[in-house]
């Protein structure tokens, strides 16, 4: 059953319930204000005196044939003035009336009766209730509620009964006081459940309109919001947040799927060469093409030289995959003033005539593997190297931060410096702004995606700057050594 039904079936009860509750209202006042008017009859003790009197309704008009009826006017008083009781006696097989109610000043009409069938009640030992109600005479919608009694000494038969003219006025205001408030309530109903029902379910179907959307491919889909204090707000505002997750969830998957065709075209694309190189020198050999010394010679130097770096590819591949699976590196106390000064000596020793500065204040020591960190500082100073003139000077410094507990290792140069483009691009695996390949322009392109992977699983952060009229320089932060660091690769 969907949320509207059972929505709509919850107000449905409701309002029955409403309804009942009045009709169950009405019903218990007017059976108690009925049971106080049969008590009001029953109290009535003054009818056997009705008889009494110059009027009393029994065929006669001379009081001498009535000489028990001869009292004292004072201590019996005839009927006449203020009267709320109807009073009759069964005589002869007729009803006479004795006294009629005249509470507003006029006489009521009698109820409705069947001399047979009080005779009938009478003589039925069995019968049912004392009291029960009767119409008038008149056919209007006055109403009797009456009692049959036998008084001794000689069981003459009253009949006594109140007009019910009080109790249907009180009846009519409690039924139009309480089916008013029922109106009303079922009215609130049916506008809570029409708020419900559009307004409050709204949010809920424009999130399943957005979750189709969603599975049929656009991600890009957001649930309109509902005010934040509502649940469909709450719900509609943490389903934007998993979507939002979720579409960068795919884009990094995109973008994943998409370096690594780029990695394998270009792993395939760098080792193709040394092993076509290889091979071809194999082919020529195994063809007598190489039938001097010399020309062997030279045939196993190139050979060895495509081996040697064919090796280096597939070494640095390894250190990248191991990077990747967060494998756990040796740790040590290393002084990266000490790395950072061997490898401006070795970029010297490289090139003699090139101005290379090294700066540092103190010793600087973190917690790391020493091997691979020369590495890193050996790649940055190979690149300066490489992609710079000779005249171009190359700085070297570290630093010490106390306060962040960092320690920075910068190398830059004053060559000719990278585009935005390149610069945002160069620590991308096999990226090279030579398009071309050549091996004189640089290497594999593998040098910063290492040092970026590096100095990452050292807990650090690599950046670059660049700019064509400042030259690059590239900026290590490393944290400081500390007793409890657990190195592993994030």
């Amino acid at each position: 059953m969907s949320l509207r039904a059972r929505l709509l079936l919850t107000f449905g009860v409701l309002a029955l319930a409403t309804v009942g509750a009045a009709f169950w209202t009405v019903r218990t006042v007017e059976r108690r204000l009925v049971e106080q008017t049969d008590a009001q009859i029953d109290n009535a003790s003054r009818f056997e005196r009705f008889d009494r009197g110059p009027d009393r309704g029994r065929g006669s008009d001379h009081p001498e044939d009535h000489p028990d009826d001869h009292e004292d006017p004072q201590e019996d008083p005839p009927l006449g003035g203020f009267n709320t009781l109807y009073v009759a006696e069964l005589v002869g097989g007729s009803i006479e009336r004795i006294a009629s109610p005249d509470v507003s000043g006029d006489s009521y009409p009698d109820p409705l009766l069947d001399a047979a069938a009080v005779e009938a009640l009478v003589d039925d030992a069995s019968r049912g209730p004392d009291h029960f109600t009767v119409a008038a005479t008149d056919e209007s919608s006055l109403r009797y509620r009456i009692s049959i009694r036998q008084e001794p000494p000689d069981d003459r038969t009253y009949i006594i009964g109140a007009p019910l003219d009080a109790v249907d006025a009180a009846v009519r205001a409690i039924q139009r006081t309480a089916f008013g408030l029922a109106a009303l309530t079922l009215a609130l109903l049916a506008l809570a459940a029409w708020w419900l029902t559009r307004l409050g379910l709204r949010p809920i179907k424009q999130m399943t309109a957005a979750a189709e959307g969603i599975a049929a491919g656009s991600l890009s889909q957001r649930v309109p919001l509902a005010p934040a204090a509502t649940e469909a707000g709450q719900l509609g505002g943490a389903l934007n947040g998993m979507l939002a997750r979720l579409e960068e969830s795919f884009d990094e998957r995109t973008r994943t799927e998409q370096r690594l065709r780029q990695f394998a075209a270009d792993a395939s694309h760098e080792l193709r060469t040394p092993v076509q190189t290889i091979r071809g020198y194999g082919e020529l050999f195994r063809m007598g093409a190489l039938d001097d010394d010399e020309r062997l010679v030279d045939a196993m130097r190139r050979t060895e030289q495509e081996a040697t770096r064919m090796g280096r590819i597939i070494d640095d591949l390894l250190l990248l995959a191991r990077l990747d699976q967060q494998r756990p590196m040796e740790q040590a106390d290393v002084d990266v003033t000490d790395i950072a000064l061997d490898a401006a000596s070795d970029a010297r020793a490289i090139q003699p005539h090139r101005l290379i500065d090294f700066s540092s204040d103190e010793p600087v020591v973190v917690r790391g593997d020493q091997l691979r960190l020369r590495q890193v500082l050996a790649n940055l100073l190979t690149n300066a190297v490489v992609h710079t003139p000779v005249e171009s000077r190359i700085t070297v410094f570290v630093r010490v931060d106390r306060d962040s507990g960092t320690a920075t290792i910068e190398v830059a140069d004053s060559g000719p410096g990278m585009d935005a483009v390149t610069a945002a691009q160069v620590f991308e695996r096999f990226y090279r702004s030579d398009q071309s390949r050549s091996r004189a322009s640089g290497g594999s392109g593998l040098g910063l995606s290492i040092v970026r992977g590096i100095v990452e699983a050292h807990g650090g952060s690599v950046t670059l700057m660049s700019s064509e009229q400042d030259g690059t320089s590239v900026r290590l932060t490393l944290p400081l050594a500390r007793r409890s660091t657990a190195l592993t690769v994030p």
